[in-house]
This record gives structure tokens, sequence and C-alpha cells, in this order.
């Protein structure tokens, strides 16, 4: 974790120099395939302006954190991921709108605060050609909370590891998750977002995997 921490840090200093230096860039984006393991002074970074969506597949992998896929596009937040673009998921200005096949979202919208959740599957959906398919994996509050009630679960290491599920691991900047859902909530997100054909399955108790089509 301390290592993680450290390379966090120098990975926000290079930043902070990008921006000090130049004041047009406000994004910024890296490709880098041949690094096993990330060196802050190998990153190569450029404007966002030089980013071509067309050179990527038409998927999506959003917070793909160290779950990098082939025939996707990969975007994550933390540079150390080494996704194919460092952007906000939240909002994807640089992408076109109605272009992509399939967007993938797995644990990513517990850890925006409680408001972001319509905004980001608003975004999501704009992405998305109609008829195209977003898949989702997040916590489901009711199953979890169930698991605190199991006979397996009562004691303190494990109902450590719930409390985590809970709340995230909280390890570095981002790993924290700030809300959860019902099968009702989500559903009603969903919809309101322009999504149908929502299907609910249900994984290790406590999550949702969930697939849905835009109209």
């Amino acid at each position: 974790m301390r290592n993680l921490k450290v390379l966090t840090s120098k990975i926000i200093a290079k930043l902070s120099n990008l921006y000090a230096s130049n004041s047009v860039i406000n994004k910024v984006v890296y490709r880098s395939n041949t690094l096993n393991q990330v060196n802050v002074d190998q990153i190569e970074y450029k404007t966002i302006s030089e980013f071509d969506y067309l050179q990527y597949p038409r998927k999506l992998n959003l917070g793909c954190g160290f779950d990098i896929r082939s025939g996707y596009l990969n975007v994550d937040f933390q540079d150390f991921h080494n996704p194919d673009l460092v952007a906000d998921i939240r909002k994807l200005d640089i992408l076109p709108s109605g272009f992509y096949e399939e967007v993938i979202a797995q644990d990513c919208l517990e850890h925006f605060p409680r408001c972001d959740t319509e905004p980001a599957l608003a975004e999501w959906s704009r992405l998305l050609k109609s008829g195209g398919i977003l898949k989702l994996r997040v916590p489901n509050l009711i199953g979890l909370l169930e698991l605190f009630l199991w006979e397996s679960k009562q004691s303190a290491e494990e109902q450590k590891v719930l409390v985590q599920c809970m709340y995230g691991t909280q390890a570095y900047d981002g790993d924290w998750h700030l809300t959860g859902f019902t099968q009702i909530l989500l559903e009603h997100y969903l919809e309101k977002a322009g999504f149908n054909n929502i299907k609910f399955e249900t994984k290790d108790h406590w999550l949702f995997e969930v697939i849905c089509e835009k109209k």
C-alpha cells in the first residue's frame, strides 16, 4: 500500500508540473502497452485534443482499474492503472454521442456521490447507439446487509470483510464507496436514463450484475 501511495504522489506531482507549464492542458491521456509495471517517468502525456477515438474499438470499459481488456477503449481516472485514456468517466465530452456498441462499468457507480448516479448513467446512455448494451456491477445493499446476519459471518474478521465491501478498501483516492443500490432504485435510474430490457443477476449475494439496452 505504501508503494501505491508513493506512486500516486509522483503522478500527482507530475500532473501539477504539466498544469503549471501549459495552461491549455486540462486533461491528459497516455498509452503504454509495453510496460508491465508503470514507471511514472515513462508515461507518455499528451493534450486531450490529440486523442483519436477512431483508433480504438467501439466498446468502452469505464473505470477499468487494472482490468484492461482487449477489444475495448479502457478508461480510468487513475494513471497507475495504465488505461488507454485517463479521464473522468462521468463526463467524456471528447467521445462522440451514439457511437459505441457496448459500455462496461463494473464497480464504478458506488464510487461516485449519490447525486452523480443519474448524470453518470445519462452520460453513458449518450455514448451508446440505439440498441447498445450497458453492463453494470454495483453493490446490492439489501443482500450485503443480509450477509451480516448469516451464521457463517459471525466473526470479527468476516464482518471486517463485509464492512470493506460496503465502504470500499479506502486504500487510495477514489477507492471509497459513497452509495449503494437496491433493484428498485437502479431500475428507476436506468429507465430514466433511457434504458430498457433490464436484467439483474446476483453475484456472491451482495453484488448486482446488470445488463440493459439503450432504447
